[in-house]
């Protein structure tokens, strides 16, 4: 008998492999090159593939935690998908850059409003030493880590990859860095609109 562990990775492969077993994009495209799969970890590339979509169904495998490090962060959609989580009883922490999180206040393009109204617990580096990671952990399980920031123009047009993994040992190397980042004595907590 399978685990529930087992089972809920290979949900989770199934959910995230969709493309590759299929053979067809986002766009209706046949790609060989969209997915690439091994046991427990999958690449996928855009703009051939819509990041953004596959970044909300790989969220929504989330039961315990999701920790977010992401250096820009405006996508309303995945905004959205944090604050269902957070309402739903995950535990949703996201850790900012600080000068790219003033810059996109500057913008008008800031979702932490969104974030902390919804229940989201948001941290910005108070350095202006970058915080250049585009990572997460959902649960202590599954690592995304890759070049694709949080913006749609970043998850739908530019040449970006994700990289998803199945590995409690890669995931706990990541939670600790981001507990080590999170816990840091001069960050910002983000708890007005104006952060």
């Amino acid at each position: 008998m399978l685990s529930s562990k087992s089972v809920r990775q290979m949900f989770v492969c199934l959910v995230l492999l969709r493309p590759a077993i299929t053979g067809i994009s986002a766009a209706g495209q046949s790609s060989s090159t969209l997915c690439a799969p091994t046991a427990h970890a999958v690449v996928l590339y855009a703009p051939e593939s819509n990041l953004e979509r596959r970044e909300i169904e790989t969220l929504r495998t989330a039961k315990v935690s999701v920790d977010v490090a992401m250096y820009s962060f405006t996508d309303r959609e995945l905004a959205a998908e944090l604050v269902h989580l957070a309402r739903s009883g995950v535990r949703v922490r996201v850790y900012r850059d600080s000068r790219e999180s003033m810059q996109e206040n500057q913008r008008g393009s800031s979702i932490t409003p969104t974030l902390l109204a919804g229940g989201v617990e948001v941290r910005v580096k108070a350095s202006q030493e970058l915080m250049h990671f585009k990572s997460y952990v959902i649960d202590g399980a599954l690592l995304r880590t890759g070049s694709a920031n949080w913006s749609p123009t970043g998850l739908k047009r530019q040449d970006n990859d994700v990289h998803y993994e199945i590995d409690t040992t890669l995931a706990a190397l990541f939670e600790n860095r981001f507990e080590a980042m999170w816990q840091r004595a001069t960050n910002r907590m983000a708890t007005t609109p104006a952060q």
